[in-house]
């Protein structure tokens, strides 16, 4: 069975490139979807089209057989996407509490047994910033690890049906820092 991936909030591309890469140099077999207005927030700024238009020129020829950019709100793709069908999805749209604790409870039917989240800023504490708070919550209430250089990312291992090497990282049910 194919793994699904799924990354709300893209901005340049930056990660959901990097994940696309992986799939693709070791053989994944996946379909990825990047979803995202690109138009802006509060905290990337706002911008004009040519982002989206970077990103799909670099991101089509490379990637178009199995990743999709698709352009639109978080809530507009949820209905897209099956129960239980994600296996990871990264958060990394508007970064504030309100925000990713919605993100995080409206995507949280779609993921699959083995699902993993990443949550993007745990660590960063300015700016209206509220992943830290939600990972606090969350971790809690899942085996988990963070990343804590480069502004933080957050492992959550929400799935039952997780690899022994991850729940090894995560050190049983309370988040560890790496």
């Amino acid at each position: 069975k194919a793994s699904l991936v799924v990354e709300p909030g893209t901005y340049t591309g930056n990660s959901y490139m990097t994940l696309c890469q992986a799939l693709a140099e070791n053989g994944v077999a996946s379909n990825a979807f990047a979803i995202d207005t690109w138009e802006g927030d509060e905290h990337s700024g706002y911008y004009n089209n040519g982002i989206y238009e970077e990103l799909k020129r670099a991101h089509d020829p490379m990637y178009g057989a199995f990743s999709q950019l698709l352009r639109m709100t978080f809530d507009q793709a949820r209905p897209l996407f099956r129960s239980s069908s994600i296996d990871l999805l990264h958060i990394d749209g508007l970064h504030t509490y309100e925000a990713v604790a919605h993100d995080f409870e409206n995507w949280k039917g779609a993921l699959s047994d083995r699902a993993v989240v990443l949550f993007h800023d745990t660590g960063v504490h300015d700016r209206n910033f509220g992943v830290w708070q939600l990972w606090a919550e969350v971790s809690q209430l899942y085996p988990s690890f963070v990343f804590s250089h480069s502004n933080g990312l957050g492992v959550l291992l929400v799935g039952q049906s997780q690899p022994a090497e991850l729940l090894q990282l995560a050190n049983g049910n309370h988040s560890s820092s790496i």
